[in-house]
């Protein structure tokens, strides 16, 4: 009925919490229901993560990805928002590093790429973003907080960030937020004498396992 409207929700959005803002929508009037035995359902509810809802955040690191590519990002590698950053709110990109200042510039060009947003790692080109233990794994042995960690104020936001105060929602100048950035790649100026990684290549763990295969 469009002479009716009422206030939608409360209702449970991406970044897995109810929100606060909601606007006037038409009042739609059911008269009857009809349904199906065995019914096929699909659906991706918008709750906490994980959930099945990762097709947006395919698409916004695709998004990204892309727009990091056509800004001409040196050494770009890989572009991977995790299951848990909701669409952009945890943001993992992996470099070949070029120059000392790479992997910050990286990060600058990420923070301000795109919409929504709060964390941006830069890894190495030998971790995989959408591996979560190697990523953790860069941060807990190449991320030095004193000099590895930036934060970049008032950047761009959305009604629907959970950190945004209810009374500075309906105020488009207040939408805004900080990034926090960290640098999770082995020092430039040393990277040559930074310890080698104790793993094995693919190569000889393929090797290994074809040898052993009987017993594993």
């Amino acid at each position: 009925l469009e002479e009716r409207s009422h206030p939608e929700g409360p209702f449970g959005e991406f970044t897995g919490y109810y929100t606060w803002y909601h606007e006037r929508a038409p009042v739609i009037v059911v008269k009857r229901v009809m349904w199906r035995n065995d019914p096929i359902l699909l659906g991706a509810p918008p709750m906490q993560p994980p959930t099945g809802e990762r097709l947006y955040d395919y698409l916004h690191t695709a998004q990204l990805w892309q727009r990091m590519e056509e800004r001409e990002t040196p050494g770009l590698v890989a572009v991977w928002i995790m299951p848990a950053g909701v669409s952009g709110y945890l943001t993992v990109i992996a470099i070949k590093q070029q120059y000392e200042g790479h992997a910050r510039d990286v990060a600058s060009i990420a923070t301000q790429t795109g919409g929504l947003g709060r964390f941006v790692i830069v890894v190495d080109d030998d971790v995989d973003p959408s591996n979560e233990q190697e990523v953790l794994w860069a941060l807990a042995t190449r991320c030095e907080p004193q000099d590895a960690v930036q934060i970049v104020s008032n950047c761009r936001s959305a009604v629907l960030d959970p950190l945004i105060p209810r009374e500075n929602k309906s105020i488009a100048k207040e939408l805004r937020s900080s990034r926090g950035v960290l640098i999770a790649c082995r020092p430039y100026s040393w990277r040559d004498h930074f310890p080698l990684v104790n793993r094995f290549s693919e190569e000889k763990r393929k090797a290994a396992l074809e040898k052993w295969a009987r017993y594993l």
